[in-house]
Formats: structure tokens, C-alpha cells, sequence
């Protein structure tokens, strides 16, 4: 037998072959408020960067630093 990949075996199988002995969890507080930006048809960098300004100026005024921003590109 050519030599054994336990961690080939594992990534192979996605996981099904593992069993978790110990998990630790950090839990972090629900923001305040969360804000989206739908971006659509974003083709370059260019264009991307002047849509990103223009909703910064719009969008982040009203935002608490803490809070988070989430940008969505829909393509």
C-alpha cells in the first residue's frame, strides 16, 4: 500500500468521516442596525470604485462605527 493521506481521506469524504471531540464557540453581539448596498452590473474596477464613493457618501453618515456594512454586487 503506497503511502496513507489521512488528510486526503477526510477532505475526500467532506467531512462525513470526521467526528468533532471538543468544539469552542465565541459568540459576538448582534449589531445595532445593519445597512445593504445592492451594486448591479459593476463591470470594472474603475466603476466600482466611483459607485462605492457615491454610496459612501449617501450610506455611511448615518452608520455607528460598531455596526457592520454589507456591499452585495449582484452581477
Amino acid at each position: 500500500m503506497p503511502d496513507y493521506d489521512p488528510t486526503g481521506l477526510l477532505v475526500g469524504s467532506e467531512g462525513t468521516l470526521e467526528i468533532a471531540m471538543e468544539i469552542t464557540l465565541q459568540l459576538l453581539q448582534t449589531p445595532e442596525s445593519i445597512a445593504a448596498i445592492l451594486v448591479h452590473h459593476i463591470y470594472s474596477a474603475k466603476s466600482l470604485r466611483g459607485a462605492l464613493k457615491s454610496s459612501a457618501i449617501l450610506i455611511l453618515p448615518s452608520i455607528q462605527p460598531n455596526n457592520f456594512l454589507r456591499l452585495i454586487f449582484y452581477l
